[in-house]
């Protein structure tokens, strides 16, 4: 069912437990698994991934740093000024 998840901060990062494989787990391959957000309608700052971690597999929704996204925003700007330089 679509909807937003109550409680939810796009701004913070989260961990969930999904999966518990008490035998333990084999053949774990990240790249086979899709994450789909179609029903989560809530506003997103970040990227959710899965990972292993011992016996469980975690939903995980990470926010960048403040500083790794000024970076960037400083980058692009440089890009930009390099190629207008260029084109006068």
């Amino acid at each position: 069912m679509a909807g937003d998840v109550a409680d939810f901060d796009p701004t913070q990062d989260y961990h969930w437990t999904f999966l518990t494989a008490p035998r333990g787990m084999s053949g774990y391959n990240p790249a086979n698994i899709s994450i789909d957000r179609s029903g989560f309608t809530n506003p997103i700052e970040g990227q959710f991934s899965v990972s292993r971690v011992g016996n469980n597999l975690v939903l995980n929704y990470s926010v960048p740093e403040p500083g790794t996204l000024a970076l960037a925003a400083l980058g692009s700007f440089a890009l930009l000024m390099i190629g207008r330089l260029r084109w006068h």
